[in-house]
């Protein structure tokens, strides 16, 4: 008997997994759709653009070392991801129409995997720029169509739409995954989100290096 459990009721499980992260997993589509609530806050959709890579042992190595990079610095990207919308002069609409975009590259050397990556640009995007950079990468048609509709599902209107941001995150050529975070700092003064908007990027930078 598997010793994997449900994402969900905790029981033993190894029937169902999440097409978007491949980790979680459930006994039941009832659990999984259960479950989807707490689990969309969490699920990181990995996206390989050449699935001849994907197989590959150093491949793999990278991908599990951007997982350890985003789990520990999660909660730091979505505080400085949120400054970059700059909602007090936006309005939460522009959470619909926008997403954060970080290009990272590796480290020469490094610690761990958590000290492997470096940020080499941060920038607040269009959704429809997104598939304008994927095609600047020559990625295949079928995984920007997939990106595409994953970030237009944000365009319909409904309290979610309006209080969850994205954040794409490009390592090199190989990888692309897509975090989301819920809005949490409303009601900032106009000027003291626009000062904190213009400098969102280095202060993420900086943030992350002195703490490697």
């Amino acid at each position: 008997m598997s010793s994997r459990r449900c994402n969900f009721c905790r029981e033993r499980s190894n029937e169902k997994r999440c097409m978007g992260c491949r980790q979680a997993r459930y006994c039941s589509s009832h659990c999984q759709v259960a479950d989807w609530t707490t689990h969309k806050s969490c699920c990181v959709p990995t996206y390989v653009i050449d699935s001849s890579v994907a197989m590959r042992s150093e491949r793999k190595a990278v991908n599990y070392a951007l997982s350890k990079w985003i789990a520990r610095w999660r909660k730091t990207i979505h505080k400085y991801a949120e400054n970059a919308f700059d909602v007090s002069n936006n309005s939460s609409s522009i959470l619909q129409t926008h997403v954060v975009t970080i290009r990272m590259e590796g480290k020469m050397s490094h610690k761990d995997d958590t000290d492997r990556f470096l940020i080499q640009r941060g920038l607040l995007l269009p959704v429809d720029g997104i598939a304008e950079l994927l095609w600047g990468l020559e990625a295949p048609n079928e995984l920007i169509t997939r990106l595409q509709n994953d970030l237009d599902a944000n365009r319909k209107v409904d309290d979610v739409a309006t209080s969850t941001g994205r954040v794409v995150i490009q390592y090199e050529e190989l990888l692309l995954r897509l975090l989301r975070f819920p809005l949490r700092q409303e009601g900032l003064e106009k000027s003291v989100s626009a000062a904190h908007a213009s400098s969102w990027e280095a202060d993420l930078i900086n943030t992350i290096d002195a703490r490697t």
